[in-house]
C-alpha cells in the first residue's frame, strides 16, 4: 500500500504495525488518544475534519496502527516558506503513543517516517513541538538529532487569543 510504512514491534508479542494516513473512520480512536495527550474536555475529533486534512497535500495526520487499533498518532504540516527559495518548512505536533504501547519503538518509527517525508520534500527544517514535562519524549527527539538549544517557541492558546 502506497504511503504506508510497515514494521515489527520491538517487544513481544510480535505484532505487525504500520504507519498510515488517518481515515475519517479513525476519529473516535484518535479522540481517545488525544485525551491522553491533553486533559481538556473540549477535545473533539471530527471525521469531516480528518477528510479535510487528507484533501490538503500540506497536512498529514498520521497514525500507528496495530491489530486494527490506532495506538499512536502525530500531525505533520508542511508550510510554504519564502526564506529558502521553494523549500517548505515542516512542523510535527500532537505526537502521542498509547501508554500500553510505549517503549516499543513506535514513536521512533513514526518520527523516522516523518523525517523521511521531510527529506523527500527537501524541507529547510522540521520543528517538533512538545510540552516541557515530556522529558522521555525529549530524549527521543535528541537521539534523532533534534536540537532544543537553538530556538525558543512561544505559544498563545485559543482562549488567550480572544482577550
Amino acid at each position: 500500500m502506497a504511503g504506508t510504512a510497515k514494521f515489527k514491534l520491538a517487544t513481544k508479542p510480535q505484532s505487525e504495525s504500520r504507519i498510515r494516513k488517518a481515515l475519517p473512520s479513525d476519529a473516535a480512536q484518535l479522540e481517545a488518544l488525544y485525551h491522553l495527550l491533553v486533559k481538556d474536555p473540549d477535545v473533539r475529533v471530527l471525521a469531516t475534519r480528518i477528510q479535510e486534512m487528507n484533501d490538503n497535500p500540506l497536512h498529514k495526520l498520521l497514525v500507528v496502527e496495530s491489530g486494527g487499533r490506532i495506538v499512536g498518532t502525530g500531525l505533520l504540516i508542511f508550510c510554504l516558506d519564502a526564506l529558502f527559495s521553494v523549500q517548505p518548512t515542516a512542523v510535527f505536533d500532537n505526537l502521542v503513543i498509547h501508554p500500553d504501547w510505549r517503549r516499543r519503538g513506535l514513536a521512533r518509527q513514526l518520527l523516522e517516517h516523518v523525517i523521511r517525508l521531510c527529506a523527500e520534500k527537501d524541507c529547510s527544517k522540521l520543528t517538533i513541538t512538545s510540552t516541557l514535562d515530556r522529558t522521555e519524549a525529549h530524549k527521543l527527539f535528541r537521539s534523532l538529532g533534534f536540537h532544543d538549544n537553538k530556538k525558543l517557541t512561544f505559544i498563545k492558546y485559543n482562549k488567550d487569543l480572544k482577550k
